[in-house]
């Protein structure tokens, strides 16, 4: 009887953590005591539940306890490194995450994580070794696919004989070297490089569903936006940093004309080369299909950049698009209305309130503070059409098939299968389809 008691108790306990029930699962726990008198069942359960609740410290706590009780290490020292890593200690991840490839160095999920740590902290070079070495006991990894092809964006690696990835990124980097961004980019130019794109993607057998829906041109700014809406979503205040953020957007009427600007962007020179994307329109009822940001520091700046793309955007063949500065990010202003008004002319109508700052300091103090050596590493993107881009690209075309933007046929003939995106867009196919009339 006291065995199915407990293996009731157990199977409660795995249910609450299984759902999310934490606090359940530990009052659970401390009131049975044949389950706390296992101990090694115990330091299992309780460093599963504070891993799962996202407790690090206590999670890495109850896993090192176990440690000395497991034949299996790997797994545990994985979770540790996962638990490093989210501490902020980076260094001190990798560390571990060694310890787990010398102890199994069969299970994928470790180089994924090793790599993903190098990433972080700018190790370019290591991070790619890792997730090659993740792709050679799994070559259908998406996660790891995606990290890899993340890093084109930064980094040309050396070798391109380390993965068919590698070498499909090399060949298609000169693809785009003859777009100019002062003359009509002309739909037979992108029809070109996308034909050669697939037959080298194809070539070596690398066609997969990517999920990224964004491509974007960075510098090394970083601008902390996780930071401000945990605030924000925590307070419904707005950071003081948001206040002097602006941003342009750029809203276009079919695929075609979001390729051209994606060119433009790749290509554009900015005083301070600022952070700038293309994105297909994912969310629920929120207008046009297609646009383009770029990121500001000030009002001032602003106008600069619009004015410089402005110069621009005639010239590519881009036609019926709007163009217009924002302040700041769209869920700021329905909280707070005043926010999105801007005077192009003098002081801004919605100030800051100083008293916020007590509630910024509350999220910061529950951040973790980095060393130096352990800090992100946010790099300049680098000039030029990249493997990642493509993929990018191919889920633009499949957007533009799903919701009816026939464009896409001027430049792809090939055979779109469906992806992802036919779910995602399930619930807002007759939205989507009317804003192409917009």
């Amino acid at each position: 009887m006291k065995t199915e008691n407990t293996k009731k108790k157990l199977e409660e306990i795995l249910h609450n953590i299984n759902n999310n029930n934490f606090e359940n699962a530990l009052a659970l726990f401390n009131n049975s005591s044949i389950i706390k008198n296992d101990i090694k069942l115990s330091y299992k359960l309780l460093a599963t539940i504070y891993f799962k609740k996202g407790d690090w410290q206590k999670s890495i706590d109850y896993y090192e306890k176990r440690l000395p009780l497991e034949e299996k290490k790997y797994q545990i020292l994985n979770n540790i490194g996962v638990a490093l890593f989210k501490l902020g200690k980076i260094h001190q991840s990798i560390k571990t995450y060694k310890e787990s490839i010398n102890e199994n160095n069969k299970f994928e999920l470790t180089y994924e994580n090793l790599g993903i740590a190098y990433k972080e902290i700018g190790i370019y070079d290591k991070a790619i070794n890792a997730f090659v070495d993740a792709l050679k006991l799994n070559k259908n990894n998406i996660n790891v696919k995606e990290n890899l092809l993340s890093i084109f964006n930064i980094v040309k690696p050396e070798n391109a004989n380390m993965h068919p990835l590698i070498e499909c990124n090399s060949k298609i980097r000169n693809l785009s070297k003859n777009i100019l961004i002062d003359k009509i980019i002309s739909t037979k130019e992108i029809k070109k490089i996308l034909y050669k794109s697939e037959n080298i993607i194809s070539s070596y057998n690398q066609n997969f569903n990517c999920r990224e829906t964004q491509i974007l041109r960075k510098n090394s700014t970083n601008l902390d936006c996780e930071r401000h809406f945990k605030i924000f979503n925590k307070f419904k205040v707005i950071p003081k940093f948001c206040f002097n953020c602006y941003k342009i957007q750029i809203e276009l009427i079919n695929v075609v004309d979001l390729i051209r600007l994606y060119f433009l962007f790749d290509n554009i020179n900015l005083k301070k080369n600022n952070i700038r994307k293309c994105i297909i329109e994912t969310r629920a009822n929120i207008k046009a299909n297609y646009k383009g940001y770029v990121y500001c520091d000030g009002l001032n700046e602003s106008k600069d950049v619009l004015n410089s793309i402005n110069s621009h955007i005639p010239n590519l063949g881009i036609k019926n698009h709007k163009m217009f500065i924002k302040h700041g990010c769209s869920e700021y202003a329905e909280i707070h209305p005043k926010y999105k008004k801007i005077n192009f002319d003098g002081p801004q109508e919605m100030k800051f309130d100083d008293e916020w700052l007590k509630k910024e300091k509350i999220i910061d103090d529950q951040i973790f503070t980095r060393n130096e050596e352990d800090e992100t590493k946010f790099s300049e993107t680098l000039k030029g059409i990249n493997l990642y881009d493509i993929f990018i690209i191919k889920n633009w075309l499949n957007y533009a098939k799903i919701i009816g933007d026939n464009s896409y046929k001027e430049i792809f003939e090939k055979k779109l299968n469906d992806n992802f995106l036919s779910g995602l867009l399930k619930n807002q196919l007759d939205f989507r389809k009317k804003e192409l009339l917009n």
